[in-house]
């Protein structure tokens, strides 16, 4: 378990003790650290201890003198030292496995790590978690996380991840709220599925807990012609997006009116199947989700 250094920034407290990009961070004060939030935690005192492994496998130790805050000025090719955590699902509408053929590597990798959801916004889904991990998210309080809901009826959330645990995510996420970690939502609706009153009711289980919940957007599933041997699955049309358009439309004056905030969002793809207009610029909120194709065309225009 060591840290591949992609790269050290001139003048940097690295470069001048004399580390290299290539080079690999093997510990820190005698401590294989996992990812770089284990780190930056290890190098946050004013001497740290570094055992470096050069390019031709010899190691070193490099001590370096630094203030608490004083960045050592180490890149590395992952965030993650470790093996990266992937997904134990086989969703109905992963994307991942209708992935045209031949594209990076990295593409296919169906990442499911809470480190790089803290980090990057990543969304995990919790079904591959253990005790430790959200010991270690309660004690080093990454907040927030982003997780992928899809339903909160834990009979449809199995159906739709064929994973039987599944159904545990409200208690999962309680426990989570409980150490005040709060977490942004997701749910990637399926005609058929997670939509009509299964949608209500995750609306309604989720905006109970806000602001411990502190968004919720709803995506359209997306499906490609690379479906071979995969569920059949169906696609919103433009009534079907319409109808959940109004649908979240009457959630979101609720909310505004409740707590100011919108809350719930609709991926951009509903308002243009449903040719129904975007919501106004302040109703995205400065826009928490804009990653997840979250009001992309709404800050185009404004």
């Amino acid at each position: 378990m060591v840290g591949l250094i992609s790269g050290v920034r001139k003048n940097s407290l690295a470069a001048d003790a004399g580390i290299k990009a290539g080079e690999k961070l093997c510990s820190v004060d005698g401590v294989q650290v996992k990812d770089i939030i284990e780190l930056s935690f290890y190098t946050s005192d004013y001497e740290v201890d570094l055992e470096i492994e050069a390019t031709d496998g010899t190691r070193r130790q490099v001590h370096i003198e630094k203030y608490p805050d004083e960045d050592l000025g180490l890149e590395f090719d992952s965030a993650v030292f470790d093996r990266v955590a992937t997904c134990y699902n086989n969703c109905v509408f992963c994307f991942v496995d209708q992935m045209i053929p031949g594209m990076r590597p990295g593409l296919y990798v169906r990442d499911d790590d809470y480190r790089l959801s803290f980090l990057y916004g990543n969304f995990i889904t919790l079904t591959n978690m253990k005790d430790e991990d959200f010991e270690r998210i309660i004690r080093t309080h990454l907040t927030p996380l982003y997780v992928s809901v899809h339903a909160t009826d834990p009979q449809v959330r199995c159906q739709m991840m064929h994973n039987r645990f599944a159904g545990q995510l409200m208690e999962r996420l309680q426990l989570l709220f409980d150490a005040g970690i709060q977490v942004h939502t997701q749910i990637v609706c399926c005609p058929g599925y997670n939509d009509g009153e299964i949608l209500a009711k995750s609306f309604y289980d989720l905006y109970a807990q806000y602001p411990n919940v502190l968004t919720m957007a709803v995506v359209p599933v997306g499906t490609t012609k690379h479906r071979e041997h995969l569920t059949q699955l169906a696609t919103f049309t433009k009534e079907q997006a319409a109808e959940v358009v109004e649908q979240v439309t009457a959630w979101q004056e609720r909310c505004r009116k409740e707590t100011g905030k919108t809350f719930i969002y609709l991926g951009d793809e509903f308002y243009l199947l449903a040719e129904k207009p975007f919501p106004p610029t302040e109703w995205y909120d400065g826009f928490p989700q804009l990653e997840n194709g979250v009001g992309m065309l709404r800050l185009l225009d404004t």
